[in-house]
């Protein structure tokens, strides 16, 4: 006997008995529908900023860049090329980069070899942006 299935799908009563008439006439049987699987995201990690990274940044966003390097410590410390340094946090995908002098690099891990932000003074004010890669 052949079965007439319906895996997967929501089959109303009244369906179900009008598949059973039309399968019972081809000498086959309806089965219910088979209990559907839950879904699973799959477990998302987000890379961690340690390492060293190309800093690529740009005051006033003007198209004229400077080039400089960060190393990041698991510690939350970072130290760059020039010799400043400065702490780092880091939250899912968001990162603070505040150096010793108080401005900070705030950006957004895009994948984990790159992250795209902006820089801020001291005061909060919006002075730059900038994107690193490893």
């Amino acid at each position: 006997m052949t079965p007439c299935r319906a895996d997967n799908v929501a089959v109303p009563a009244v369906l179900l008995v009008a598949l059973s008439a039309l399968c019972a006439s081809s000498s086959a049987r309806v089965e219910p529908p088979a209990a559907a699987t839950p879904l699973t995201a799959p477990e998302l990690t987000v890379p961690s900023i340690v390492g060293r990274w190309i800093l690529v940044f740009d005051f006033n966003c003007d198209g004229g860049p400077g080039i400089g390097a960060w190393s990041v410590a698991p510690d939350g410390s970072y130290s760059d090329n020039a010799g400043n340094s400065g702490t780092w946090v880091q939250n899912g995908k968001l990162l603070q980069m505040s150096y010793s002098n108080r401005s900070h690099y705030d950006g957004r891990l895009k994948r984990k070899n790159l992250a795209v932000g902006r820089i801020f003074d001291a005061d909060g004010g919006d002075i730059g942006c900038w994107k690193a890669s490893r």
